[in-house]
């Protein structure tokens, strides 16, 4: 359960209505209250996808305006740029849940860097990674 589903929650808690005693009736479900009016919903968001379809825009804007504030702002937090300073295995750098870690071959030093898994052609260095 995250932040998404506790608004979810309460907004849908606001419509269905409240009662201190009993329970109350449920004329419809949240799926298809959250499903696009000309499809028969009432329009409601899902709050995940609405938050996953705002951070795809972010994401998208930081990379088209590298110079902006917010990506000068999570460049510095994040310290990633060329990834000299980063280590694969013990810097959390990866927005993957529990770990925050790459999954790699296991032949690859503990003291492995981020930089030298980027190619000449500044990406991914396949033959690295699998």
């Amino acid at each position: 359960m995250g932040v998404c589903d506790d608004i979810q929650r309460i907004v849908a808690k606001f419509w269905w209505g409240s009662k201190r005693e009993g329970r109350n009736i449920h004329w419809a479900k949240w799926e298809k209250m959250s499903q696009a009016k000309c499809n028969g919903g009432m329009g409601f968001r899902d709050f995940s996808s609405f938050n996953q379809a705002l951070l795809a825009k972010q994401g998208w804007r930081i990379q088209q305006c590298p110079d902006s504030l917010v990506a000068r702002v999570l460049q510095a937090k994040l310290r990633v740029s060329n990834g000299q300073k980063i280590q694969i295995h013990k810097t959390n750098w990866i927005p993957k849940p529990l770990t925050f870690k790459p999954t790699v071959k296991p032949t690859l030093p503990s003291d492995t860097m981020v930089f030298e898994l980027i190619n000449e052609a500044n990406c991914w260095d396949e033959k690295m990674i699998h």
